[in-house]
């Protein structure tokens, strides 16, 4: 032992450091890796367990719905005013001419068009025919027991013989309420049971039977059923029996254990494999780092010289985890970051000056545009052209409240009054082709809203709705509430409306309604997610969009905008 701890006192210093990190690290490993596997193997039996109580529950139900789909013919038969009243000997009309002439079309109508009816017979106390296909005594099956059942119950029954599959419900005269007769009704049975298991590459197994133990339906993955084509019981991880509600069925799905074991060793090999590289990797790193513990120093202390002499573009950087490792790139990332805040700091100066440019901008174009349109005006007004006076007009009081002297808040007021204004110069461009109805509510006027939010979907109604419309009048209307504390604008339309698809995407695709989408995002993030538009269309019918957003009466937040 002395001889052994005095060779590892005289090692290298990287040897020792492999040596060492590499001893304790197999056995934290070691333990780390035998743990990790039992745990592993116990989660996969409990998701196992869970995930087949969730599949028998969703085989349940998925049968349950199928024979639910039955429910609407059977009771389309046996509420049939004149099916009960043929089936009625007190309105003496069970002849087989009625039969042929009302009867057989309503009942081969579900056996030709639902490919899952096989057969419909009525059976009638009243009816002493055992030759007619459709109806036939009940003499014929009245000791049967399913008949009896179906007789005292007023649900919907489903039996099983041995070969076929059929549900009975009894017929009722829904005037006098006395029973008239049974609906048999043979279902095939291979659309009610196939495709129940929806994850065929799971080792796994499906049994249901009767009441008498006679088989319904089997189906059996492979490795979970033996050569005679029995459930193997021996590799049977999970088993479960369930009735099947509203019948005298029982579900029987069992599970192999085959898949938990393949689960159980590929996590094996995963841990073995994965703590053999750990310890590959391991060494490597310390190996690396023993060797170049100095150098790394020194290949900081060297950059560090460039940055104090002013060379502040040098890349700084390390792949080492230890303390010069991320000393290193601490460093690193520290010097990018006083490299990106001088560059932000141009860049700021830059916009601002781009910012001041455009701020006079903002200040000369609008004086101009309106000087320039009273000019016209004057010279309208001047030469008696009332039509182009009032054209110019609205063009002016258009573009005053779409400026709104650089605000991005206005008040409602002033929102329609740029609607009425835009929509004036519509109507004189189009000869007033359809009609404009304002409904306001006064409460609103002094709302402070967000500018420019109604006339981008004035604009998509008028464009895209009436002026594509043809024949009867278009018209347009736009009203204002406040309820309980929210602004509420409806603008509807007799246009052309859209289809589903189009109303789908207008959210969410590009196309000519954009401006509509930007007033719906520019009302989320202001006012909040709970709020925005709500878009409602019928193809040739017109659309109805419903702005929402908080009512906020603010002389200050008005006047600041």
């Amino acid at each position: 032992m002395r001889t052994l701890l005095l060779a590892f006192r005289d090692m290298r210093m990287w040897k020792k450091l492999v040596f060492s990190y590499v001893v304790v690290a197999f056995i934290p490993l070691l333990v780390l890796g035998i743990y990790s596997y039992a745990n592993a193997k116990r989660s996969l039996e409990r998701q196992l367990e869970m995930t087949t109580s969730d599949t028998v529950r969703q085989i349940v139900t998925e049968i349950r719905y199928r024979m639910s789909l039955q429910e609407n013919p059977i009771k389309s038969i046996v509420f049939h005013p004149s099916i009960a009243q043929m089936m009625d000997s007190s309105t003496s009309l069970l002849t087989s001419y009625n039969l042929h002439k009302d009867m057989e079309p309503i009942l081969y109508n579900y056996i030709y068009f639902g490919n899952d009816i096989k057969k419909i017979i009525l059976y009638s106390d009243e009816w002493n025919r055992t030759d007619e296909e459709l109806l036939r005594s009940s003499l014929l099956v009245k000791e049967e027991s399913w008949y009896r059942a179906t007789m005292s119950s007023t649900a919907s029954q489903w039996w099983y013989d041995g070969n076929q599959l059929f549900v009975t419900r009894r017929v009722m005269d829904p005037i006098s309420s006395r029973k008239v007769g049974l609906l048999y009704m043979q279902i095939d049975q291979k659309w009610l049971f196939d495709n129940l298991i929806t994850s065929p590459k799971i080792p796994q197994g499906l049994l249901l039977t009767d009441n008498e133990g006679r088989e319904l339906y089997q189906y059996e993955a492979q490795g979970t059923a033996d050569t005679d084509g029995e459930p193997a019981a021996s590799g049977t991880l999970r088993e479960l029996n369930i009735p099947v509600p509203g019948t005298n069925w029982m579900l029987n799905y069992h599970v192999s254990a085959a898949s938990l074991n393949e689960g159980a060793d590929a996590i094996l090999g995963a841990t073995f494999a994965l703590a053999f590289v750990c310890l590959l990797v391991i060494a490597g790193i310390v190996l690396l780092f023993s060797r170049h513990f100095v150098r790394g120093i020194h290949r900081l202390n060297g950059k560090m010289q460039l940055v104090e002499q002013g060379e502040l573009e040098v890349y700084i950087g390390s792949t080492a985890k230890d303390e010069i490792g991320q000393l290193t790139n601490r460093f690193g990332r520290m010097l990018r970051r006083l490299n990106e805040l001088i560059d932000d700091a141009y860049r700021s100066k830059i916009v601002l000056k781009e910012a001041e440019f455009k701020a006079l901008q903002a200040q000369i174009n609008p004086h101009f545009l309106y000087n320039t349109l009273s000019f016209i005006n004057a010279k309208a007004l001047r030469i008696g052209d009332e039509d182009i006076s009032k054209l110019v007009t609205q063009l002016s009081r258009f573009y005053r409240t779409t400026l709104n002297k650089g605000r991005s808040l206005t008040t409602v007021r002033d929102e329609l009054a740029n609607v009425e204004a835009y929509l004036d110069i519509e109507q004189s461009r189009n000869d007033a082709r359809y009609d404009i109805e304002f409904d306001i509510d006064p409460a609103t006027l002094p709302h402070a809203m967000m500018n420019l939010l109604l006339q981008p979907i004035v604009e998509n109604a008028v464009h895209h709705g009436l002026a594509e419309k043809r024949g009867e009048r278009g018209r347009l209307t736009i009203t204002s509430r406040l309820e309980n504390g929210i602004v509420r604008f409806t603008i509807r339309d007799n246009g052309v409306g859209m289809d589903e698809r189009t109303l789908a995407g207008l959210f969410t695709e590009v196309h000519n309604s954009y401006g509509v989408r930007n007033v719906h995002e520019r009302i989320q993030i202001y006012y909040g997610l709970e709020y925005g538009l709500d878009i409602r269309s019928q193809l040739g019918q017109g659309t109805e969009v419903y702005v929402r957003f908080p009512y906020v009466n603010n002389p200050k937040l008005a006047a600041n905008a």
